[in-house]
C-alpha cells in the first residue's frame, strides 16, 4: 500500500469575524445619506461589488436601517451593524 499524503492543518479566519467591533468603529449618528460603505458580510454580494452609498436612514440610531446604492443601480437594506465606512479607504 501507498502511503497517505500528510497536509498541514488549514486555519480559516473571515476578516468580518475576526473583530467586528474594531472592524465597525464608527458610530450609527455617522451613517448620513451620501456616506459611502462597504457591506461586512461580501458573501450576501458576491460578484456584484460590496461597496456603495448610502440613500436613505431609517429608524432610531440604535436600530438604524439603511438603504445603499450600489455601482451596478441596485438598492439594498442593511442594518447598520452590518455596514462599515470607507471614508478614507481606498475603494476596492
Amino acid at each position: 500500500m501507498g502511503s497517505v499524503p500528510v497536509f498541514p492543518p488549514v486555519s480559516w479566519v473571515w476578516p468580518q469575524t475576526v473583530n467586528i467591533k474594531e472592524a465597525n468603529s464608527w458610530e450609527s449618528l455617522e451613517a448620513r445619506i451620501g456616506t459611502l460603505v462597504g457591506v461586512l458580510d461580501g458573501a450576501k454580494r458576491i460578484g456584484k461589488g460590496c461597496v456603495g452609498t448610502i440613500e436613505q436612514t431609517y429608524g432610531h440610531p440604535d436600530c438604524l436601517a439603511v438603504d445603499v446604492r450600489f455601482e451596478d443601480g441596485s438598492v439594498q437594506l442593511y442594518w447598520y451593524h452590518e455596514l462599515r465606512t470607507m471614508e478614507g479607504l481606498p475603494v476596492p
